[in-house]
């Protein structure tokens, strides 16, 4: 198998597929020079930031970093100017792969970040990076995507929860995409070979809380039709979906609450 560093010609990214990460990472053509925005995570003697990936340590410039990853922000400390990326994946791995995985990673081209809602991941890429962040062992990145999941969960409930719609009534185009990503976020979750059970809490406590929209939601009919949505029905306390669904609609049309 040819080793990462011979595929990473010129400090380029041409491809990626390691072992175990190749199920998250699809081969790519980086076609962006250094010199682009992207090049803050390459070597910067006068950096303030020390990256260190395998052995290998150098030098970024810490705030440009914090600045284009946006949400990131959080991920890489303020008091700590010295971030450490363990690996246990690659016996030939580089900084240039690092920079490769955390490119793709962040930026809005790469697969993970399939929607953005206020500078923060959706729900479904917030789960895609937690499983890479836990097999990188980045532990503040996947606390970052844990908290993030909270804060999709608390914005849903404040903006949509104050004024709830008939279940007849349209749901709000942004809602449904919040909504329909949570769903996907909890296949994606359930699905995985690595399961986590802190994953899994978050995701299971943020279901209990949006249990009432996702009851109005005609998405989760068909989610809770799959073996992993009755599942996590019943995780959530709706033990029989059907006569649950049936009496919300009944409440619905009679308008008794």
């Amino acid at each position: 198998m040819t080793s990462p560093s011979d595929r990473i010609p010129n400090n380029k990214a041409s491809a990626i597929e390691v072992g175990k990460i190749d199920r998250w990472l699809v081969a790519y053509d980086d076609q962006h020079p250094r010199s682009d925005h992207w090049g803050c995570w390459w070597d910067n003697p006068k950096g303030d930031t020390t990256i260190e990936f395998d052995k290998h340590q150098w030098k970024v410039d810490g705030s440009i970093l914090r600045h284009q990853s946006g949400w990131f922000r959080d991920a890489l400390s303020n008091n700590n100017p010295h971030v450490v990326v363990p690996s246990h994946f690659a016996k030939n791995a580089t900084p240039q792969l690092l920079h490769a995985i955390l490119r793709f990673m962040y930026t809005s081209s790469g697969r993970f970040i399939h929607k953005f809602f206020e500078g923060v991941p959706s729900f479904l890429s917030c789960v895609e990076v937690f499983f890479i962040a836990d097999f990188f062992d980045i532990g503040s990145l996947k606390e970052a995507m844990l908290a993030n999941i909270r804060r999709h969960t608390k914005l849903i409930l404040s903006v949509y929860g104050e004024n709830r719609r008939p279940l007849h009534d349209e749901v709000p185009s942004e809602e449904k995409d919040r909504l329909v990503s949570f769903l996907n976020g909890v296949i994606a979750a359930e699905t995985q070979h690595d399961w986590s059970a802190r994953l899994q809490k978050e995701l299971y406590d943020a279901g209990d809380m949006l249990r009432a929209r996702l009851l109005e939601f005609p998405d989760f009919r068909h989610f809770v039709g799959t073996k992993v949505g009755k599942d996590f029905a019943r995780a959530i306390g709706i033990p029989d979906i059907r006569q649950t669904l049936g009496k919300e609609i009944a409440l619905k049309c009679t308008g008794d609450t």
